[in-house]
C-alpha cells in the first residue's frame, strides 16, 4: 500500500513540473481559475434574493441530473465495459506483488478525484443559481458533492455490473433485465406521487422530487437526500443518505475485492479500449466508437458522385446505426428542452418564450462537439476526392444541415405547443432554432479552421466557447432591440427573425472564409 500511495503523490508532483515545462498548460489552468473565481466573487445584484424561487426546484433540477448522469454511466457496465483504471495499471500495477484489494482502493481513490475534477463546470452555474434561487456557495459545494458521488458510485456500480456479467451471456441478460426493472419502477414512483400531487405541473414535479419515496430510490435518490440533509441542516436525511450510500460502496467494493484476478481480466479489455481511444484523440484522430450493433443490408455506396458521395456515405452511416437523423444526444437534448418547457410555462408568465428558447439553445450546444463531418477532417480519402475544396466541404457539411433542419422543426413544433404559442411565432422559434445550429457549425469550423494545430484540449474547448459567444452576442443585442421598438404583436415574432437572420448570415460569412479548408490541411499521422 505504501508503494500506492508514492506512486499517487509522485504522480501529483509530476504533473505540477509539467505545468512548469509546458507554460501553455499552466496558462490554460490559470484561465480556468480566474474564470471560475471571477464567477464566485463578483459582486452579487442588489435584490437577487428577494425575489428567489423556490428552493424545491433546484432539489427537483439535482434529482434529474443525479439520475441521468447514475442512469448513463452505470448503463456502460451493460454496454461496453466499465473501467476506471488505465494501461499503466494494467501493465505495472496488476503484475506487481500488490494486494487486488489495496489496488482496488487506489483506483477507486483516484476515480473520486476524477469525478470531483468533472463537475467543476458546476461553479459557472453560481450567478444564475444565485439570482434565481438566492443560493450560496455552500450549496453550490453540496450540489457538486452529490455530483461527484453520483460519478463514483455510477463508476462502481457499472464495474461490478460488467465484472459479474461479461463471463456468461445469460448472466447479462438477467442482470440487464433488473437493471431496467429498478430503472422503471423508480420511474413508476415518481409518475405515481406526480399524477396524485395537486397544483401546476412544476410544482407537482417539484413534490415529486422531493418526497420521502424519491429519497429511497437507488444511488440518486440517496445521494439528493445527502445533498438536501447537508443544505437544510437536516440530520435524518443526512443520516438516510450517507447510510445507504456508504452501505451500498462497502458492499460492492467487497465484491470487487473478492473477485481476485477474474477481476484484472474483466476490466482490461474496457481499459485497453479508453487507451485506444484517448491514444487517437492525442493524435488528432477519430476514436474508434463504432457501435456494436449496425445494420449492413445492401454493401456497398450506389449513390452520389465525387463530392456528393459523403452525403450519401453520411446517410447510409445513420441508417445502419438505427438513426433517423437524429442521434441520442440531439433527441435527448430536445426531450429536455420540451420538459423545461412543459414545468415551467405556468411560472415564466410572459416572459417564458424567450426563457425556455435560451434554455433550448443552452441545451443544443452540448450536442455541437458531434457529428460525422467532425471525423471526415482526420480521414485521407477526403483530401484525395478530385474536387474542389468548398464543394467537399459542403459536401460534409450536408448531412449535418439537413440534421439541424430536422431538429429545428420537430423540436420547436412541440416547444411552442407547449406554450401554447401563434403559428407566426412556432414558425420564427424554428427558424431561430435551425439558425443558431448553423452559427454553432460555423464556430467549429472556425475552431477547425484556426485551432487544428493546438494539441491542449482545455484551450481549444475554451477558445471554441469564445467563438460562439463573439459569433452569437451581437444577434442577442439585435433581438432585444428589435423586440424593443417593434409593435407588442410581432415584436417576440419579429426578435425570432432577427436573431435568425444573424445566426444565417454568420454562418454562412465563417463558411465562405473557410471554403479552402480542404485546400491545404495536412493530414495528422501518428
Amino acid at each position: 500500500m505504501r508503494a500506492l500511495v508514492y506512486l499517487s503523490l509522485r504522480s501529483f508532483r509530476n504533473r505540477l513540473l509539467q505545468l512548469v515545462k509546458k507554460p501553455g498548460q499552466l496558462i490554460v489552468l490559470l484561465l480556468c481559475l480566474g474564470m471560475i473565481g471571477f464567477v464566485l466573487f463578483t459582486p452579487r445584484m442588489e435584490g437577487a434574493q428577494g425575489g428567489a424561487r423556490p428552493i424545491g426546484e433546484l432539489y427537483a433540477i439535482a434529482l434529474g441530473l443525479y439520475a441521468f448522469l447514475t442512469v448513463a454511466i452505470a448503463r456502460q457496465g451493460l454496454e461496453n465495459g466499465a473501467t476506471f483504471f488505465n494501461m499503466s495499471d494494467v501493465n505495472l500495477s496488476f503484475t506487481s506483488p500488490i494486494s487486488p484489494t489495496h489496488i482496488l482502493l487506489h483506483g477507486l481513490a483516484s476515480q473520486l478525484g476524477t469525478a470531483l475534477f468533472a463537475g467543476f463546470f458546476l461553479l459557472f452555474q453560481y450567478s444564475w443559481l444565485y439570482q434565481t434561487y438566492g443560493i450560496g456557495l455552500g450549496t453550490l459545494l453540496a450540489i457538486l458533492l452529490g455530483y461527484a458521488l453520483c460519478m463514483f458510485v455510477a463508476q462502481l456500480v457499472a464495474l461490478c455490473l460488467y465484472a459479474f456479467s461479461s463471463a456468461s451471456p445469460r448472466r447479462r441478460a438477467l442482470v440487464r433485465l433488473w437493471f431496467y426493472a429498478i430503472l422503471g419502477l423508480s420511474a413508476a414512483v415518481l409518475v405515481a406521487i406526480y399524477l396524485q400531487a395537486q397544483g401546476s405541473p412544476l410544482e407537482r414535479l417539484v413534490l415529486a422530487a422531493t418526497s420521502t419515496p424519491a429519497y429511497l430510490l437507488p444511488i440518486f435518490g440517496w445521494v439528493l437526500a445527502l445533498v438536501k440533509g447537508l443544505i437544510a441542516s437536516s440530520p435524518a436525511l443526512l443520516l438516510l443518505g450517507v447510510g445507504l450510500t456508504g452501505l451500498v460502496c462497502a458492499l460492492l467494493i467487497l465484491f470487487l475485492s473478492r473477485s481476485g484476478s477474474d477481476f484484472y481480466e474483466d476490466v482490461l479489455s474496457a481499459t485497453e479500449l479508453r487507451f485506444s481511444q484517448a491514444l487517437a484523440q492525442k493524435e488528432g484522430k477519430a476514436a474508434n466508437t463504432a457501435p456494436k450493433k449496425v445494420r449492413t443490408g445492401k454493401l456497398g455506396l450506389d449513390r452520389g458522385h465525387g463530392a456528393s458521395a459523403i452525403f450519401h456515405k453520411h446517410l447510409l452511416e445513420d441508417r445502419r446505426q438505427g438513426v433517423l437523423l437524429l442521434d441520442g444526444l440531439s433527441l435527448l437534448m430536445g426531450i429536455l428542452a420540451i420538459g423545461f418547457a412543459f414545468f415551467t410555462r405556468d411560472s415564466m408568465e410572459g416572459a417564458a418564450l424567450p426563457v425556455c428558447f435560451a434554455f433550448a439553445c443552452y441545451l443544443q450546444i452540448f450536442s455541437s462537439f458531434t457529428g460525422r463531418w467532425l471525423r471526415e477532417f482526420n480521414v485521407h480519402y477526403v483530401y484525395l476526392i478530385p474536387e474542389p475544396p468548398f464543394r467537399k466541404l459542403l459536401g460534409m457539411l450536408s448531412e449535418h444541415v439537413l440534421k439541424l433542419a430536422l431538429d429545428a422543426v420537430v423540436v420547436m413544433a412541440l416547444f411552442g405547443l407547449c406554450l401554447s404559442a401563434t403559428p407566426a411565432q412556432t414558425a420564427a422559434l424554428v427558424l431561430a432554432r435551425f439558425g443558431f445550429g448553423l452559427l454553432l457549425m460555423a464556430a467549429s469550423l472556425l475552431s477547425e479552421r484556426l485551432l487544428s494545430e493546438i494539441k491542449m484540449r482545455w484551450l481549444i474547448i475554451m477558445l471554441h466557447f469564445l467563438f460562439m459567444l463573439l459569433l452569437c452576442a451581437p444577434g442577442i443585442v439585435l433581438a432585444v432591440v428589435v423586440a424593443f421598438f417593434s409593435p407588442a404583436t410581432l415584436g417576440m415574432v419579429l426578435a425570432f427573425l432577427a436573431f435568425a437572420v444573424w445566426c444565417a448570415l454568420c454562418a454562412l460569412t465563417v463558411l465562405f472564409c473557410c471554403r479552402n479548408l480542404l485546400q491545404h490541411a495536412e493530414l495528422k499521422t501518428p
